[in-house]
């Protein structure tokens, strides 16, 4: 039986785009082909999954959501979840379900079916912050929180404040690198490192830490630690003095540079904030990095940075400069960093304060998507930071909730 030449070439069509008019008739082989930008839409009190083209025209709106009932679902997401920095080796979606749920959630962006829940609490609220993939059978996860009460066993890995290691597929906790021998004091008061996203640089990896007091209000210098998981230890540290929570980190699309931000410590003043906020650089890793630089925001804004930074290249990122809501409201504003004249660029894009949030730069498609979470028009928006005319479009990730998006990955 011949097929008529119309249906060849819907066919061929649909296969192209990787996505069709209804969810409900999407295969695997035509989501692998595009429907690679994964956005976690969130009003921190429920959460959904979208999926988007690279064109940034929707997918598929709900993967999962905080109400869904998939069989494989033991915990339901919840509102603070996140996508992993770096996409698993398998291409499943990865949520890190941050506090209190402490829950690694595996999806099949094909068809949403929930593959594996892997919770990393082990009896407190751990507060997982990233998961560093480093092979099918072996990751990393980091965990900001210190357990008060953790019990004299070593084997039951309930100490918290490291990197825990995990194998992936079966769920097993392997064990845990402490990071307690590398922590620092402010005038005897112990501070936690509270370790936060990881990025993979050729056979090593490096994680970034907050470095902050219990309550959040003091905190020592910048910390970048570059781990050998050959042995899973510490095989480098680097302090940035004048900087300080840093959360930020991401690897430089050729692979070979590093670009962390730190926001600086929010209980302080503003003034005193944007000066220990700014990012920082780390260049020609083979493995330990022959460059090193910094800059604090007080030298590229006038307010502190915010948490994600997307880069460029080796001398340009872009970040997101914080907004105010008091005593007199500014906005959220996007910047292009070029650490070689040390200058910020006004992108132009604006929203309310705090609500310019997660950054994904395609190196491919030369475009930038943005997470706007203003609740009076929650969009992603699509930006090429280099062009004269910067502004490319934007979309509704979440049109029949109207949830703002928040994180976002781009599945490799």
């Amino acid at each position: 039986m011949q097929t008529r030449p119309q249906l060849r070439i819907l066919t061929l069509m649909l296969l192209l785009l990787g996505c069709s008019p209804s969810d409900s008739v999407n295969t695997p082989q035509q989501f692998a082909l595009d429907c690679s930008l994964v956005v976690v839409n969130s009003d921190y009190m429920s959460s959904n999954i979208s999926l988007l083209n690279m064109d940034g025209s929707l997918c598929r709106e709900s993967l999962i959501h905080s109400g869904s009932a998939d069989p494989g679902l033991a915990a339901a997401l919840s509102g603070d979840t996140v996508l992993a920095t770096e996409p698993s080796p398998d291409g499943l979606v990865v949520l890190v379900d941050r506090y209190p749920n402490g829950t690694l959630t595996y999806l099949d962006p094909a068809n949403g079916n929930v593959i594996r829940q892997i919770n990393v609490s082990t009896g407190f609220a751990a507060n997982p912050k990233d998961v560093l993939h480093w092979t099918s059978e072996k990751a990393y996860v980091t965990r900001a929180e210190r357990n008060p009460t953790p019990t004299p066993e070593s084997e039951d890995f309930d100490e918290g404040a490291d990197i825990l290691i995990i194998q992936p597929t079966s769920g097993d906790i392997v064990q845990r690198i402490a990071l307690d021998a590398e922590e620092t004091s402010i005038e005897g008061e112990s501070l936690t490192p509270r370790p936060g996203q990881m990025a993979r640089v050729g056979d090593q990896f490096w994680v970034v830490l907050a470095n902050l007091s219990a309550d959040f209000t003091r905190a020592g210098p910048g910390l970048v630690y570059r781990i050998d998981p050959n042995t899973d230890t510490v095989a480098q540290r680097i302090a940035f003095p004048a900087l300080a929570n840093c959360l930020g980190l991401r690897v430089t699309p050729d692979g070979d540079g590093l670009w962390g931000v730190c926001t600086g410590v929010f209980a302080s003043q503003d003034q005193s904030q944007t000066s220990r906020s700014g990012i920082f650089y780390l260049g020609t890793l083979n493995p330990e990095p022959v460059e090193q630089w910094s800059i604090t925001a007080d030298l590229l804004a006038n307010r502190p940075l915010a948490f994600d930074i997307a880069p460029i290249d080796s001398h340009r990122a872009v970040v997101v400069s914080l907004g105010q809501l008091n005593p007199t409201p500014l906005p959220d504003q996007l910047l292009l960093i070029d650490r070689s004249t040390e200058t910020a660029m006004d992108l132009g894009i604006y929203s309310a304060a705090y609500q310019l949030g997660g950054l994904a730069w395609s190196s491919e498609s030369e475009v930038l998507f943005v997470a706007d979470g203003d609740v009076q028009r929650p969009t992603l928006l699509r930006v090429d930071p280099t062009a004269s005319q910067n502004f490319l479009g934007r979309t509704v990730s979440n049109p029949s909730i109207g949830l703002p998006p928040r994180s976002l990955a781009i599945l490799k």
